[in-house]
């Protein structure tokens, strides 16, 4: 999953390591881990990673689905997250990631009101 190319043509995991480096250390892989329901014909894979501090709680917001019959990966949801800039390549990634810590950083409540409304949002700010 981590050799996929991505449509900026550099793969999953050059992206996250030029992530890890351009933002020192502001942003690090915390761990890939997969998940089979039983019935369904793929595996999701999600890439936790964590922003800021250690003292933060990871976020594994990252999904993609894999099947090993016909061999095929793709990214969970294409069109809305993170993982949608992601594969735009690694300087969509650190604009993605940058969001994410200032949107980190607001107060609670406001943090709550851009959860609801984002589906609502016309805009995409990438």
């Amino acid at each position: 999953m981590l050799s996929r190319r991505t449509e900026a043509l550099t793969t999953v995991a050059q992206t996250l390591r030029y992530a890890e480096r351009a933002s020192n250390g502001a942003f690090a892989v915390e761990r890939v881990h997969a998940e089979h329901r039983l019935g369904e014909p793929y595996t999701r894979v999600h890439i936790c990673y964590r922003l800021g501090d250690r003292s933060t709680a990871p976020i594994c917001n990252i999904d993609y689905l894999v099947t090993r019959d016909p061999p095929h990966v793709e990214p969970a949801d294409r069109f809305d997250g993170i993982g949608r800039d992601l594969e735009q390549g690694p300087q969509a990634f650190l604009r993605a990631l940058a969001r994410e810590a200032e949107h980190q950083q607001q107060p609670a409540p406001l943090q709550a009101l851009r959860r609801v409304l984002e589906p609502l949002n016309p805009y995409d700010w990438r």
